[in-house]
């Protein structure tokens, strides 16, 4: 039950979670993959562009990070129902966010994490390359921007059932 895929820039390190199951890794192009991590609920991971930084979500459970390609992960933040995170090119600016709660934000790697004041039932999060735009999007919500690597965050267009988003690098 594979639910979530991300790429460095080249390809070369990919990273998949699979629902109930375990985080895979791959440093060859997807040739060969080894399973990481205890088996979670796993619903999200987002790589740097180097494949360095990667940072994988599970529901009910913490953000956990690593910093050496996917081979070690570190638990971080609090347990609750994440749903999506993205990440900026180096991996230093990092946001996640929590279906019926908030948006959480990190600039240093994924190691310190601020919960920023917006409740909403987020589903989708991304980054520009450098992490200074962001969007977020969630059920019956409006889409959310920020142009101030997530700081604060504006509301536009109207209320939907937004399911995800994608950024350009600029």
């Amino acid at each position: 039950n594979w639910v979530s895929v991300s790429l460095s820039s080249t390809g070369q390190y990919q990273t998949a979670v699979v629902n109930s199951g375990q985080i895979h890794i791959s440093s060859d192009f997807g040739v060969n993959w080894t399973a990481r991590e205890s088996n979670k609920q796993w619903i999200s991971v987002s790589l740097s562009s180097t494949g360095q930084y990667q940072t994988a979500l599970a529901r009910s459970s913490k953000i956990y990070i690593s910093s050496d390609f996917g081979v070690n992960w570190t638990a971080r933040e609090s347990s609750r129902n994440w749903v999506s995170v993205s990440l900026s090119s180096t991996g230093q600016y990092q946001t996640a966010v929590v279906y019926n709660g908030k948006i959480y934000r990190s600039s240093d790697f994924g190691v310190t994490w601020m919960e920023k004041d917006i409740g909403k039932y987020w589903r989708s999060v991304s980054l520009s390359s450098t992490g200074q735009y962001q969007t977020a999007v969630g059920y019956i919500a409006k889409i959310y921007i920020s142009s101030d690597f997530g700081e604060t965050w504006t509301a536009n267009e109207s209320n939907r059932n937004w399911n995800s988003i994608s950024l350009s690098s600029s």
